[in-house]
Formats: C-alpha cells, sequence, structure tokens
C-alpha cells in the first residue's frame, strides 16, 4: 500500500511521528505544498491512501489519477 502525505504536514516532524503507517506500507512524505494541480496530480497518482493538509482533491483530480 502506498501512503502520500501530498502537501506540507506540521504534526510530522520526522518519520518516526509516522511509524505507524509505515508498517502498513511504503510512505511518501512531501514537506512542500505542491506548485499547481499537475504537480499535485505527479504526487498522488498512484496512491491508495493520501493525508492531505492544506490541499483540495476534487473529482477532476481524481479523474486525472490511475
Amino acid at each position: 500500500m502506498k501512503i502520500v502525505f501530498p502537501d506540507e504536514t506540521a504534526c510530522i516532524k520526522s518519520l518516526q511521528d509516522i511509524a505507524p503507517l509505515q508498517k502498513l506500507g511504503e510512505c511518501v512524505v512531501y514537506k512542500t505544498n505542491p506548485q499547481d494541480q499537475d504537480e499535485l496530480i505527479s504526487r498522488i497518482n498512484d496512491a491508495e491512501v493520501i493525508i492531505i493538509n492544506l490541499s483540495k482533491i476534487t473529482a477532476d483530480i481524481m479523474a486525472q489519477c490511475q
């Protein structure tokens, strides 16, 4: 399972903070916000779980993901 945090997440100070999630699968944590919709799509494209902070994921964005 691929778990993605596609935008800045202040609650994650270190990878130790997401250790329980890492037991479930690969975790990808981005430290910056995506610059545009295309960058957001590329970050979440193959994710099975998306945990967002500030980004807005619309139906159009989801439709463009695999």
